[in-house]
């Protein structure tokens, strides 16, 4: 007689399951926040009293203490802004970035350093002088050092 032994997986799958299990509940109840700077609560009335030069460029509006211009051969211009800059772009859902300074090409925008972009509730923040943040169309792009928090709630 020929008994066959059925393998199973069972056991050591279900250890494998509960340990996935327990690590996504352990990542998620450790999820930090940070604050959402003030600038990106400020009204565009109080932004114009704050940054004394603006430009629009497409649906993203520029504000900053100097916007420097430039046009390629195709005639497309390209901001250059210092001295603390905050960009404001009205997308779906909308995006904030705010940097020592902002560069807008005609593909993307970028901030590099210590910058902060926000969107949806979620801020992307530039921990050290190599992180970049990108704005490519309505997605953020993190590169290098950028640490991902959810918004803190003002009443902790």
């Amino acid at each position: 007689m020929l008994i066959r032994r059925r393998r199973t997986i069972f056991p050591t799958m279900t250890f494998f399951r509960t340990g996935l299990l327990a690590a996504a509940i352990g990542l998620s109840s450790c999820s930090s926040t940070a604050p959402e700077p003030a600038e990106f609560k400020l009204s565009t009335e109080a932004l114009l009293r704050k940054y004394p030069a603006t430009r629009q460029a497409g649906v993203a509006r520029l504000y900053a203490q100097k916007i420097d211009t430039t046009r390629d051969q195709w005639g497309r211009e390209s901001h250059q802004a210092t001295g603390g800059a905050l960009l404001v772009k009205n997308s779906t859902p909308p995006i904030w970035l705010q940097a020592d300074s902002i560069s807008i090409t005609p593909e993307f925008s970028e901030a590099s350093g210590k910058a902060t972009a926000k969107q949806n509730d979620r801020l992307y923040i530039g921990q050290d002088e190599t992180a970049k943040i990108r704005v490519d169309g309505s997605s953020i792009i993190p590169d290098g050092a950028v640490a991902v928090r959810g918004i803190a709630n003002e009443a902790a």
